[in-house]
């Protein structure tokens, strides 16, 4: 169920990254978002995201072009779980941690 995939990402999701909000406590839906402070550090992770083989998405690329909010207001991660296995998920989130140095949960 997309529910028990939504509490092992909020269990292993690495907490107290520099420049990265905390995971909304969410009971619902296909996705979380996060909340990152700068366009660059949201940049930063996704790539060593994708580099460890992880697919996340930036929040900055849903926003639409026009929109007169800064930049750096519009970054974040975009989660989504709803079609990955648990297995999956912990897996991705041991390689997250590893390529954003942080600490283990």
């Amino acid at each position: 169920a997309a529910l028990s995939r939504r509490n092992v990402l909020l269990a292993g999701w690495p907490s107290g990254l520099p420049g990265v909000g905390e995971l909304p406590s969410v009971a619902a839906g296909l996705h979380l978002t996060v909340r990152v402070d700068s366009l660059a550090r949201e940049q930063q992770l996704l790539a060593q995201a994708h580099a460890a083989g992880v697919e996340v998405n930036g929040l900055s690329s849903y926003w639409l072009p026009q929109s007169t909010t800064p930049a750096d207001l519009r970054a974040g991660l975009v989660l989504g779980f709803a079609a990955v296995p648990e297995a999956d998920i912990t897996q991705a989130l041991a390689r997250l941690h590893q390529a954003w140095g942080a600490r283990p949960a």
